[in-house]
């Protein structure tokens, strides 16, 4: 809603801002064709340097052009350009705005409405934040995103790679999940509880019998502490509870578990199902939709191409087709943006997945504590042994009784399972605080990078054929790779702005190279945008995780990357750029440029080599483009059996796990 709120405002303000243009260049605006004509008078009667005081005439060499074609055209030089013509544009008429319009702006604005914005976002600031680093910085955000894409394609092997009784499908789609969020290296310390004499007496009660309760039950193995009391700053518990829900399954199944194995592996089964149902529930559909829209702007750009071939030469089609050019990283990001597709709501999911957090951690302790328990009540049911002496002593009256009663209430204590729930959470709050994976970052909407499935899965590849090897109780090699980025990474960052730096450079070579050949307007200003939009890709490169301050820093230069596009594209439909001044392209360096000439298609097609820019530039960039959404497409296909659903159906509750931990 927002999006299409700001789509409207943008079509008024360029409206807006052609009326403005309209008013304010109209007693200085140029026409080029009445211009040569009253040159050619002037040149006629040789009344040039009385009429104008100066030599307006260009008599230096004309780049580019076929010398048997020299004395065919008339150049002027820039000031004389100015005195003869004008120092406002020639505007477009109104067919070859429309034109320009419904070829290149219309099916781009299109594309950019199907990225994946988050509508049921309260914090609107979050989809403009997510705007500036699309538009103004695409090659850092297509490489955040292609990476993803990239851990989704490994998890589908994981997952087709692992035995049926795994369930590995379930736990690798809800790791693809957790690599779109921020997963901090440190969560806050959650409130400390009251104090006794601030609680009601039921609270007191109930809290004394915890203590007590607490103070037989063996201390966990990884030597943490049980207590309220004590602030949770690490996330340890984080880390290891998402490495026993991913892998757990897969270690056990990998041999035939014990009866107690048996069960927490069909609880560990039953909260991936359930999770990852409401996980791909929550997916965002209608990608053929989508495509089918992306495939309508490859049309245009077909279309496009093969009438600036048939009026080749001519500038106003030239710079039509660099802008097309210019803008074919659009389609590239929407496609990737599309595969790894974001969530209906962010933060319902981010919930849900804390809560999955926290019940594998009560899953799994609940079985630790039962196999510890179990040890102990073995051990003190063997008769001790006399000393010097085989003989075993015979147990007291009634203590086989007593032990046994004392084994089976422990054994009922360590089997209850205490799960989130809205009532736990309302007697503790900030129960899942301990488990926070931030908010969503998904699809380069923040400049930052997200390793987590690749950190969890450097552990698998590591454990190798030998899943004994790989410890799920200790998450430091865990945490050690998060802060390490991968080869692939490294690839996929220099992919990405090769997709965004063949789009520059194709428009940068058509606008340079068409008559007049130098750096011009239109070269310049898409100089400063490749410029300002791949400041952010360098910083990522630099910098694993930017400090919030210098993520919201590099806001301006994608602000202003942002702004240059639109004068571009604002520019280019309304022919701002169409003057003397940006005709005679002066700001390169004195070889090139320098002055304007008259001429149309007609010439510079007989006078110019302009076909083999136009054909390089063109094959080359919509190549570029087209082989990057093929690719993506494919990999979409070949990953979707991750995320197929069908919506008329549901997990079922178990016998001792109720749903209401997904409510």
């Amino acid at each position: 809603m927002a999006f299409y709120f700001c789509v409207t405002l943008l079509k008024h303000t360029l409206l807006a801002l052609l009326l403005i243009v309209s008013l304010t260049t109209k007693a200085h605006a140029a026409d080029f064709d009445q211009c040569k004509a009253k040159v050619l008078v002037d040149i006629d009667r040789g009344t040039i340097e009385s009429t104008y005081h100066f030599d307006i005439v260009y008599h230096g060499p004309l780049r580019g052009i076929d010398p048997s074609y020299r004395n065919e055209t008339l150049a002027l030089t820039v000031d004389g350009c100015i005195a003869a013509c004008g120092s406002g544009p020639d505007l477009w008429d109104a067919f070859t705005v429309f034109q320009i319009l419904t070829t290149w702006i219309l099916p781009s604005v299109s594309l950019i409405a199907q990225l994946p914005w988050e509508s049921l976002n309260i914090r609107k600031r979050r989809n403009l934040e997510a705007l500036l680093n699309w538009i103004g910085a695409p090659s850092a955000s297509l490489t955040t995103t292609i990476f993803n894409i990239y851990m989704i394609k490994k998890c589908h092997e994981v997952a087709r790679a692992s035995p049926p009784t795994a369930r590995m499908d379930d736990a690798m789609y809800i790791l693809s999940c957790i690599n779109q969020y921020q997963y901090p290296g440190m969560l806050p310390a959650p409130r400390p509880v009251g104090r006794l004499e601030n609680q009601s007496l039921p609270d007191r009660l109930r809290r004394l019998k915890k203590l007590v309760m607490r103070g037989t039950h063996p201390k966990p193995v990884d030597g943490s502490s049980n207590s309220e009391e004590e602030p949770a700053s690490t996330v340890r518990n984080r880390n290891r509870a998402l490495l026993q829900g991913v892998f757990r399954q897969l270690k056990l199944s990998a041999h035939g578990p014990h009866a107690d194995q048996q069960e927490l592996q069909a609880r560990l089964a039953e909260l991936n199902a359930t999770l990852a149902y409401h996980l791909r529930l929550n997916r965002r559909k209608g990608v053929w939709p989508l495509a089918l829209n992306i495939l309508w702007f490859g049309v245009s750009l077909i279309i496009s191409v093969a009438v600036a071939f048939a009026d080749l030469g001519d500038n106003t089609t030239a710079h039509s087709l660099a802008l097309g050019l210019l803008l074919s990283w659009i389609p590239s990001l929407v496609v990737m943006a599309i595969i790894d597709r974001n969530p209906t709501n962010s933060s319902r999911c981010q919930e849900l997945i804390e809560r999955w957090l926290y019940n594998v951690e009560q899953v799994v302790e609940a079985q630790r504590r039962q196999g510890l328990i179990r040890d102990a009540a073995n051990a003190a049911t063997q008769p001790p042994q006399a000393e010097g002496s085989g003989a075993a002593q015979p147990p007291l009256p009634g203590q086989n009784g007593e032990a046994q009663h004392g084994e089976a209430q422990q054994e009922a204590e360590a089997n209850e399972l205490v799960l989130w729930s809205r009532a736990l959470e309302l007697r503790q709050p900030g129960v899942r605080r301990r488990y926070g994976i931030g908010h969503f970052v998904g699809q380069g909407r923040y400049l930052r990078y997200c390793g987590v499935a690749n950190a969890a899965l450097m552990q698998y590849e590591h454990a190798g054929d030998d899943l004994d090897s790989l410890n799920l109780d200790d998450p430091a090699g865990f945490e050690a790779e998060l802060t390490k980025r991968p080869y692939s990474w490294f690839i996929i960052w220099v992919c990405s702005e090769v997709i965004v730096g063949v789009s520059f450079g194709m428009a940068f070579m058509v606008s340079f190279n068409t008559p007049t050949i130098g750096l011009g307007c239109r070269s310049g200003l898409y100089s400063i945008w490749y410029i300002l939009s791949s400041l952010s890709w360098l910083v990522l490169l630099a910098i694993q995780e930017p400090w919030r301050w210098l993520q919201l820093l590099m806001l301006l230069p994608n602000l202003l990357a942002v702004l240059s596009l639109f004068v571009i594209t604002l520019s280019q439909v309304l022919g701002l750029l169409n003057g003397c001044l940006c005709k005679s392209s002066t700001f390169g360096s004195s070889a090139f440029g320098g002055y304007m000439d008259f001429e149309g298609s007609l010439f510079y097609r007989k006078a110019y080599d302009v076909t083999v820019f136009w054909a390089t530039a063109a094959g080359i960039g919509f190549l570029t483009s087209f082989t990057v959404i093929a690719w993506a497409m494919r990999r979409w296909s070949k990953s979707s059996p991750l995320w197929r659903i069908q919506e008329n159906g549901g997990p079922e509750a178990g016998s001792d796990i109720s749903l209401e931990w997904i409510r």
